[in-house]
């Protein structure tokens, strides 16, 4: 396609660790209300998930109990954190 521009930026990495007592939690990382990667995560394992840089919401659901924990950070480009999710957070 001809004439079409892309700009890129460098992303940041994000670490998340899901210590709750069920089994797993569903994680989604979003910028702007657009999804960026989401993935599950096993209880006791950490799991690195892809971001923008700038301000995100990372959103843990518990499915076995309806509840949703979200965190809203501002990660620079290129850095990496980790996030702990605990069940009573």
């Amino acid at each position: 396609m001809k004439g079409l521009v892309l700009n890129v930026s460098a992303g940041a990495k994000l670490r998340v660790r899901y210590a709750g007592e069920l089994p797993f939690a569903s994680i989604r990382v979003e910028q702007d209300g657009v999804c960026f990667d989401t993935d599950g995560v096993e209880k006791g394992a950490s799991k690195g998930f892809g971001a923008p840089a700038g301000a995100v919401r990372v959103i843990c659901s518990l499915g076995g109990n309806g509840k949703k924990i979200v965190r809203e950070l501002t990660l620079a480009a290129g850095a990496a954190q980790e996030l702990v999710f605990h069940d009573e957070d």
